[in-house]
């Protein structure tokens, strides 16, 4: 464990904060896209610490924590403020292995955390390489990076980005930033409700050949991995995180 510094912190949603960090000499560790990193606090159980994934791609002059507000650990990483020191670990970890296989990310809420880590990694690596992300939330105030993963999809045509919205009242279909991909509608709009996997891969807006990988709650996690299996992704193209309330 090392101490850290916080540089900045920004409020994603009401209850989702980005935190921003560097070493106290301002140096950033090499870390993979995908790895996480415990966060301790020396007064808080469990004594071991926290993991808690890294949103940030490599090579950026910070590190940042994406975190929900869902009990003591993530409050108190919540109320951190620039200047304020707090004990970290290396990144660890392998959710993500940078092959050349077309990718796509499945995520819920806070589960955006090491997908936009990887999303973010992969277009600037090789933008010839095609991401999709599915990502549900309950309203469209709740999703988490909206503007970021929007600007992403203006400038990469092969970042597919379709976003579920559950709970939200009288929704519209509301156009995205993106001007450009006419072809494409379910770019273009919010979707309401929740997804269906198999007619998104039978229609081929989803693609059965490519890399899958799968973070949120553990319910969610569980139900999209049973979900590709049924639909005949093979278990090796399919890759796993959960988030537990902390």
């Amino acid at each position: 464990m090392e101490e850290h510094i916080v540089t900045k912190v920004i409020k994603n949603t009401k209850d989702i904060s980005t935190i921003y960090f560097t070493k106290k000499d301002g140096s950033v560790p090499i870390f993979d896209a995908g790895q996480y990193i415990t966060v301790l606090f020396k007064d808080l159980l469990p004594p071991e610490g926290k993991a808690y994934s890294l949103s940030c791609r490599p090579g950026l002059p910070y590190l940042s924590i994406t975190v929900k507000r869902v009990g003591k650990y993530s409050n108190r990483i919540c109320d951190l403020k620039p200047g304020d020191k707090f004990l970290v670990s290396s990144s660890y970890g392998s959710l993500f292995e940078d092959y050349d296989q077309d990718i796509t990310l499945i995520g819920a809420g806070v589960g955006i955390a090491p997908l936009f880590s990887i999303i973010n990694d992969t277009l600037l690596k090789n933008p010839k390489r095609k991401v999709t992300l599915l990502y549900t939330n309950k309203t469209i105030k709740d999703i988490c990076f909206l503007k970021e993963l929007e600007e992403l999809k203006e400038k990469h045509p092969n970042f597919k980005l379709i976003l579920h919205v559950t709970r939200e009242k009288d929704i519209k279909e509301k156009e995205s930033t993106n001007k450009n991909n006419k072809d494409n509608q379910i770019d273009s709009k919010f979707i309401k409700g929740r997804f269906n996997l198999e007619k998104y891969l039978k229609d081929k807006t989803l693609d059965v050949t490519s890399d899958f990988i799968l973070c949120g709650h553990i319910n969610f996690v569980k139900d999209i991995y049973n979900d590709l299996l049924k639909c005949k992704v093979p278990v090796e193209q399919i890759s796993t995180e959960i988030f537990f309330e902390s």
